[in-house]
């Protein structure tokens, strides 16, 4: 299963969520989740848009999802800052 989190920050938090990062950056992944990739760009008024896709062993879907939204929470405490997970699939 493919899942793509987004997330999207005003520009003046840049330091903010870089420093989050680096406490997310810190949780250890789990065997089942693969990072696919992550993209970063420009979202005009929405400042700037991260996105990472992951696969996720069909085994372990559910805990792979959890693991995925609880990457968010090193960046809840930012102001602006929001994040969402999506299920993709193929056409």
């Amino acid at each position: 299963m493919i899942f793509l989190q987004i997330a999207t920050f005003p520009p003046s938090k840049g330091p903010e969520v870089g420093k989050a990062g680096m406490k997310a950056m810190q949780m250890p992944q789990p065997d089942y989740v693969k990072t696919i990739g992550q993209w970063v760009t420009c979202a005009g008024e929405l400042g700037t848009k991260f996105y990472s896709i992951y696969e996720v062993d069909k085994e372990k879907i559910e805990e792979g999802f959890k693991w995925i939204q609880s990457s968010s929470i090193p960046f809840e405490s930012i102001e602006g800052m929001r994040t969402k997970v999506e299920i993709l699939t193929p056409v």
